[in-house]
């Protein structure tokens, strides 16, 4: 739940659909998100909003 602190989910979208068409990579995102690059393959997952739905339930 602490890495969609870092990242809205309309930005991570964003971030995902860039992502997903080669305009930034996994490193980029996190020095963008100034957070460690491990967690960025977690925030990018589709599995995401999911996970963080279920943590709020």
């Amino acid at each position: 739940m602490a890495i969609a602190c870092f990242c809205p989910e309309e930005n991570r979208l964003k971030l995902k659909n860039d992502l997903l068409n080669g305009h930034i990579d996994e490193y980029g995102i996190a020095l963008k998100l100034k957070m460690p690059a491990q967690h960025i393959r977690h925030l990018m997952s589709d599995k995401f909003e999911a996970i963080i739905g279920s943590l709020t339930e």
